[in-house]
């Protein structure tokens, strides 16, 4: 009798252990690994600017202003016509106005146009030219249709150019509107920053020959 009862308390404490080890995996399996967050940067175009005049003129380029609507570090398509999306695990590396900001910067230097090199607005040096640019529009499609056409993105960049005159007042003496849309043949989350590049570095090299032709 005293064995069988033994026996009954040992299976009792195995039985419940058991059900704990098990409750205890069933809770750690519910808990799945969060997604990895990805980054993404511009990255500059091949150029098709060549033989540009060297410019003398100092020029500095203020910070790009971002309209409040895209002004986030995520990327956003849109699923459908009035339906934005903001992807958590897919943002630009940093925002949106540094890096237009310094996309802009860096295409003008390389560009060869200006034997100083663009200043910034932290910079002691008086400007002759300032650039003025506010990105009004950034858009990026993610229809789920057949039809890959339906997939695109556009950038829409209004730029002032200000120059100073003999009063050594600021005027505006080109005001420019660089808009560039490129159809996306790939759907994949990925090809948007990749199709940015190339919008983006069309939409500055415009803005880069209209500079070339305004300052002296």
């Amino acid at each position: 009798m005293i064995g069988i009862l033994l026996i009954w308390v040992i299976m009792n404490k195995l039985l419940t252990i058991l059900i704990f080890t098990l409750l205890v995996q069933s809770c750690i399996n519910l808990r799945e690994p969060y997604p990895k967050i990805e980054y993404y940067n511009l990255s500059a175009e091949k150029t098709m600017l060549v033989d540009l005049p060297l410019r003398e003129s100092t020029v500095m380029l203020r910070r790009v202003i971002v309209n409040e609507s895209i002004d986030t570090p995520h990327l956003l398509v849109m699923n459908e016509p009035s339906s934005v999306q903001r992807l958590f695990y897919h943002r630009w590396i940093s925002d949106i106005s540094t890096i237009s900001t310094d996309f802009i910067l860096t295409r003008i230097n390389q560009s060869g146009l200006l034997k100083k090199g663009v200043v910034n607005s932290s910079s002691i040096a008086i400007p002759d030219y300032i650039i003025e640019p506010q990105l009004i529009e950034m858009t990026a499609t993610n229809y789920s249709l057949p039809d890959t056409s339906s997939n695109y993105v556009s950038v829409e960049i209004n730029v002032k150019f200000l120059k100073r005159m003999p009063d050594n007042k600021l005027e505006i003496i080109h005001n420019g509107v660089y808009k560039q849309k490129y159809i996306r043949r790939k759907k994949g989350i990925s090809s948007i920053p990749q199709a940015y590049s190339k919008v983006f570095s069309l939409a500055v090299d415009n803005m880069i020959s209209d500079l070339s032709n305004i300052i002296k």
